[in-house]
């Protein structure tokens, strides 16, 4: 898998989409990032069920939730899970699993955690 080198964390544009407030979009991140274990847990427990359909919808929703506040890393990680949960095979999505866990980590570093 190529190394994806994707913005982590777009804040203006965060800001930006709250209406220009910093303060709405400081809260939204740390919302986002207060309810990413138990979103990551539902995605891996959808994996290790190996429920398809149950992943698409847990990494969908996760990307929209990472859409709001403007993570372009760990929205285009859950888009390729999303995707390969609809149309790939079990090593695809093991691929994009290792993806996802990379840029959760990158998230999380970068957010002090």
């Amino acid at each position: 898998t190529e190394a994806n080198v994707s913005l982590v964390r777009d804040r203006e544009r965060a800001i930006a989409q709250a209406a220009g407030s910093e303060a709405i979009a400081d809260a939204l991140f740390s919302d986002f990032m207060d309810a990413l274990p138990n979103a990551m847990q539902d995605i891996r427990d959808a994996h290790d069920s190996a429920d398809a359909e149950q992943l698409w919808q847990s990494a969908h929703r996760l990307q929209g939730a990472a859409a709001t506040c403007s993570l372009p890393a760990l929205n285009e990680a859950l888009s390729g899970l999303a995707q390969a949960a609809r149309v790939g095979g079990a090593e695809q999505i093991t691929g994009k699993m290792a993806d996802l866990d990379r840029e959760v980590r990158r998230l999380r570093t970068l957010a002090g955690q």
